[in-house]
């Protein structure tokens, strides 16, 4: 049965005792009685509106098959958005196991009158957490609000079920007690083949599966899509876990907004290893997709696959091999450009390589020539730099390094041959090209430098060798890592090879026994929560420009460097462990977002980087009030460089005048 849709404030007292924060008297007074804008925190129980369990219905974050049924559950952890009188705020799961129905604590907004009522009238609830999600009411009704998020389409894979932060759940109430509803359809696929890494579906009409979409509810509280979506995403692709196949026999579930009619039947497009792929059309004669219900293919596709052909590893070129095999000689490099002419290499007379002539791909079958005079050992800093044409380059198998922006904004390199001897790529040597993948590292490399290949806009995959020991490698004078050779990659999704953590999402460099977290790969993270692997370093600009709203830190860190979450505008909210020593010059600058942020050292860290790098100024760019354990709250005001916040600093569970200062994560006999 339902509430009043006006919550009375004696009703609110009995479902939390928390303080609240007076705010700004919201217009005038009503009828007399004086309205103020408070937030309080509480606690709010998301239930499973839709507890179907059969094969074809399934809901919630998580899921597990039993037998033929699928079991769902809310996550620990998990992050969802509330609307409350259209602000919208994080909650975050307390639950320690997976739950069916779990209670989220949060913030929510209210209107307090004397009159003792609490105007709060519909709160909206919306998984997955979003910072920017938009709330709006088009009739000035919260009872027929929508909201507007996106559906990702890229997802990784999760054996018998979908990933956390894929499928979309909203819901409404009048108390604290929300029902969610799914946003969702999409279909299953399974393999008994092992080499399996990606299969993506798309119509055959050009239906879109996902994007930026506005929901909102019908009058059976089902959520529907409500006019246009914006940036619409043609196919959903889904990539085995941590970089590696999908389990043969398992389930994978591939999620799309909901009802999607595809009038032309489906394409699906399935990877393996070694660069085969297959496409196969119509493979069934369901052609809608209907909201809260998976559909199958005739699992499992090996039939199908069989029909793969090799497509070269999808390599835009033939030509580009192993020189040696070719019969290139020592003294040339080979490439090829996108309208056929010569480039130019580095003429400045610091350079190591003389040119003796060059040819252009135009006049050699498509296969440009630079030759020198000497074999080529080293690469020259700058070489390409800006060279817009040049599309692939094939070095000789002499070469040994890689210089300092060599190829730096070639924009239109999307493949390359590095040679046999190669054992060293400088700082900013591939920096703005074009790879989609990075597959091409010899079993050589021993360092790859700083920034190597930063602001790759295309690059979505990085393998990388057993034989590297040394990531953000920056001169011999440096003994650790001094950025991140991936740094803002913003389409990059995952890591393979030597250092790749299990969840394909990080690169943890172990050297002299110190855990460095190098690098991230941020896409299909958007404003969701990252818990980082067990690492004792957090090295520069590791997540720098990334979207994640949430991270946790382990306990075991110890240094966060400089700039290492620089630019994080979706950061909400950061707690610093016990165990953190340095928190580096610049380390949170221009996390706009932030709510909050908790300190727990033992100890005022220093905020001193290293030579290359400015000291302070950590927190700039924010606003945000930081928690500090009460017995260091004078230090933080006196030490240097931590006494710019001075106004920003509370006690941790203390209090300042009315208002108790208390984080999402700090607990009280009142919960």
């Amino acid at each position: 049965m339902k509430t009043k849709s006006i919550l009375t404030l004696a009703s609110l007292a009995l479902l939390f005792a928390c303080q609240s924060q007076e705010m700004e008297p919201q217009g005038p007074e009503d009828n007399g009685v004086s309205k103020t804008v408070t937030q309080r925190e509480v606690i709010i129980t998301a239930d499973i509106a839709e507890g179907a369990e059969s094969i074809d219905q399934t809901t919630r974050t998580s899921v597990a098959f039993q037998g033929t049924q699928l079991k769902t559950f809310w996550s620990p952890g998990d992050p969802i958005n509330i609307f409350s009188l259209g602000v919208s705020t994080m909650f975050t799961s307390t639950n320690t196991e997976p739950a069916r129905k779990a209670q989220f604590r949060g913030t929510v907004t209210v209107v307090v009158g004397d009159d003792g009522e609490s105007g709060i009238n519909y709160l909206w609830g919306l998984y997955p957490y979003n910072v920017d999600a938009v709330y709006s009411e088009p009739d000035g009704n919260s009872a027929t609000a929508v909201i507007t998020t996106s559906v990702p389409d890229l997802q990784r894979g999760k054996a018998d079920t979908f990933d956390n932060g894929v499928a979309t759940m909203i819901g409404r109430s009048e108390s604290f007690t929300i029902n969610y509803k799914n946003a969702y359809s999409g279909v299953y696929v399974r393999f008994n083949k092992d080499d399996v890494i990606s299969v993506t579906l798309k119509g055959l009409h050009g239906e879109t599966l996902a994007g930026k979409a506005t929901f909102g509810l019908d009058t059976d509280m089902n959520p529907v899509v409500v006019g246009e979506v914006q940036n619409p995403k043609k196919s959903i692709t889904v990539y085995a876990p941590n970089g590696g196949t999908f389990e043969p026999g398992k389930n994978y579930f591939m999620v799309t907004l909901p009802d999607v009619a595809l009038e032309g039947g489906y394409s699906l497009t399935v990877k393996r290893l070694g660069g085969i792929e297959a496409t196969f059309n119509s493979l069934t004669t369901v052609k809608s997709l209907d909201r809260n219900v998976f559909k199958t293919f005739n699992n499992p596709l090996d039939t199908y696959i069989e029909n793969a052909t090799n497509i070269s590893n999808g390599r835009s070129t033939g030509w580009i091999n192993s020189s040696a095999a070719s019969g290139q000689p020592f003294n040339e490099i080979w490439y090829t450009t996108t309208d056929g002419e010569a480039v130019d290499y580095l003429s400045a007379a610091s350079a190591e390589n003389t040119v003796t002539e060059t040819v252009a791909p135009k006049d050699n079958n498509g296969v440009g020539i630079i030759r020198f005079l000497e074999p080529v050992t080293i690469i020259d800093n700058n070489a390409f730099k800006d060279v817009n044409n040049l599309e692939t380059v094939t070095l000789p198998d002499y070469v040994e390094r890689i210089g300092p922006s060599a190829f730096y904004s070639c924009t239109n390199l999307v493949d390359a041959y590095l040679g046999t001897s190669l054992t060293t790529i400088d700082r900013s040597a591939f920096s703005g090209c074009g790879f989609e993948e990075v597959d091409f590292l010899p079993e050589s490399l021993k360092r790859i430098g700083s920034l190597a290949f930063d602001d790759c806009p295309n690059l979505l995959e990085v393998t990388i060798p057993e034989s590297v020991d040394f990531l953000g490698y920056y001169s011999d004078t440096y003994d650790v890592p001094l950025g991140n050779p991936f740094a803002e990659c913003m389409m990059l999704q995952r890591f393979n090879g030597k250092f790749a953590s299990q969840d394909g999402r990080s690169l943890i460099m172990v050297k002299d026994d110190v855990r460095y977290l190098v690098s991230f790969a941020t896409y299909g993270m958007d404003n969701q929560s990252y818990t980082v692997p067990p690492t004792d370093y957090i090295s520069f600009y590791a997540f720098l420009g990334t979207t994640l709203a949430q991270v946790v830190l382990p306990e075991s860190l110890s240094v966060i460097s400089d700039y290492a979450f620089s630019g994080c505008e979706h950061l909400t909210s950061v707690t610093i462990p016990s165990g953190v020593q340095v928190v580096g010059g610049r380390s949170f600058e221009n996390c706009t977002s932030l709510e909050w942020i908790r300190i727990e050292a033992s100890i005022v860290p220093s905020a001193i980087g290293t030579p290359r790098y400015a000291s302070g100024g950590m927190f700039d760019g924010s606003s945000c009030p930081i928690y500090v354990p009460n017995n260091l709250f004078d230090s933080y005001q006196n030490t240097t460089y931590w006494l710019a916040y001075a106004d920003r600093y509370r006690i941790i569970g203390g209090a300042d005048g009315a208002f108790v200062y208390v984080s999402p994560f700090e607990s009280g006999e009142n919960w």
